[in-house]
């Protein structure tokens, strides 16, 4: 999804607090976190360890169920919404600092 879609759903308000998430690093490792917990959960999750949605966690999956067709299409749906999620913190990433770049030029002053 372009940014000019996201700018068009988000008053700068929203944008200021996004922003404000994404540069509060523990925050945003916490709340991520939260998220993919139900989809990615399987002792993989650490204290004070950044959250990595694409370890495998699906060895659970396939140790407590003994259809293939049932491990297969609830690995798969594991594995879209991890990507959704990884997706969406993506997007949010784009409204962190702009690095504001300073041109060398000629000062008018002089």
């Amino acid at each position: 999804m372009p940014k000019k879609v996201l700018d068009s759903i988000f008053s700068d308000a929203e944008k200021h607090a996004i922003r404000a998430f994404i540069e509060n690093k523990v925050q945003l490792e916490a709340v991520k976190k939260a998220l993919v917990i139900e989809p990615y959960y399987n002792g993989t999750l650490k204290a004070g360890e950044e959250a990595n949605p694409r370890r495998n966690a699906f060895m659970g999956v396939a140790m407590t169920m003994d259809d293939p067709t049932k491990i297969g299409l609830r690995s798969m749906s594991m594995a879209e919404a991890i990507n959704y999620i990884e997706l969406g913190f993506q997007k949010l990433a784009e409204y962190g600092r702009e690095e504001k770049v300073v041109e060398k030029g000629e000062n008018p002053a002089r």
